[in-house]
């Protein structure tokens, strides 16, 4: 797991150099680079902290998008709130990634991450 990590962020750290050196040559529109990096940072955190052992924190960030969820779309649309989440945390990891990082994987996260939360709240469900 270790090494595929660290593959990941190699892989990583090169296409997000090479966004950044097509938008600063205007190859690509720069906003458009500068939302890549940002995306790829935010996996690139959270590959360093899965790597470090904290894949707490990680799920904790897929905590804060289900309390997101919550506050977006209110009581009793639980399936809403779990595709929000899924295809927002989904969405922010790059199409080389996801060949690593399934839809699958997520989705086990975002459960352990409604279940802490239903914990949190002493509540059974959360619809």
């Amino acid at each position: 797991m270790k090494k595929t990590i660290k593959v990941l962020m190699l892989l990583l750290a090169v296409i997000l150099l090479g966004v950044l050196v097509l938008g600063i040559q205007d190859v690509i529109p720069m906003p458009l680079a500068m939302n890549v990096v940002a995306a790829g940072v935010f996996l690139g955190v959270l590959l360093v902290l899965t790597y470090m052992g904290q894949i707490g924190v990680v799920k904790k960030i897929l905590l804060s998008l289900v309390i997101e969820a919550e506050q977006i779309y209110g009581s009793r649309t639980g399936k809403m709130k779990y595709n929000y989440v899924l295809g927002k945390a989904y969405s922010m990891i790059p199409s080389v990634v996801k060949v690593f990082v399934t839809e699958q994987t997520i989705s086990e996260m975002l459960e352990a991450a409604v279940a802490y939360l239903q914990e949190l709240l002493g509540e059974k469900k959360i619809e």
